[in-house]
This record gives C-alpha cells, sequence and structure tokens, in this order.
C-alpha cells in the first residue's frame, strides 16, 4: 500500500466498510505500540519494582484502553452475514491485544 493508494481511497465516501477496516487496523497498532513500550520497559530495566507507575505504565495503559471504543466500532460495522471474515478479520488485533497484555503481566 502506498501513500498514493492512501490519499486516493480518502477521497472516495466514506462508507461502512472502510470505517471497519480502520477499526481493526488501529487497535492491532496500538497493540504492537503497547508491546513495544513493554519491551523497551523490560530493555531499559524500568521495569524492575517502581514505587510509582512511570511514563511508560500509563502511555501502555492509554493503549489498551484507548482499544475499546474502537473495538466497539468494529462490532457495530461489521456484516455479521459473514461471520467467518469478521472472525478472520479481528483475530490479528485480538492477538496483539492479548499479547501485549500477557508479556506486561509477565513482567509484573
Amino acid at each position: 500500500m502506498d501513500l498514493y493508494w492512501l490519499f486516493h481511497k480518502m477521497e472516495a465516501p466514506v462508507n461502512r466498510q472502510s470505517i471497519n477496516t480502520v477499526s481493526v487496523t488501529i487497535p492491532a497498532a496500538m497493540s504492537f505500540a503497547a508491546l513495544g513500550l513493554v519491551l523497551f520497559a523490560l530493555v531499559s530495566g524500568q521495569a524492575k519494582g517502581q514505587g510509582d507507575e512511570g511514563t511508560i505504565a500509563h502511555l501502555f495503559q492509554l493503549l489498551i484502553v484507548a482499544q475499546a471504543p474502537l473495538f466497539l466500532l468494529f462490532a457495530a460495522t461489521a456484516d455479521w452475514k459473514h461471520l467467518a471474515k469478521v472472525a478472520r478479520r479481528i483475530i490479528l488485533p485480538a492477538a496483539t491485544l492479548v499479547l501485549a497484555l500477557a508479556s506486561a503481566y509477565y513482567l509484573t
């Protein structure tokens, strides 16, 4: 996907499918970012028991909580007549979310 294609698609009217695509892509990126924060905290030594939660912990929490409205938007715009397609589209964001949460749990 190149930038021309992205901007060309933005000129088209927003429809249910494009909203659904965005609402499943952004949570996956946010989960990868949260996982990156956990790995950064592990490598930098900031994951060791601090008395107060640091900036990394707050950013992690914001990235995780901000996904909830996007998952709801995905559920609202999904084509539930094609359940297998919906399940395939939600697997990556759900798996990355579980991976990010599991890695944060492992470090605490």
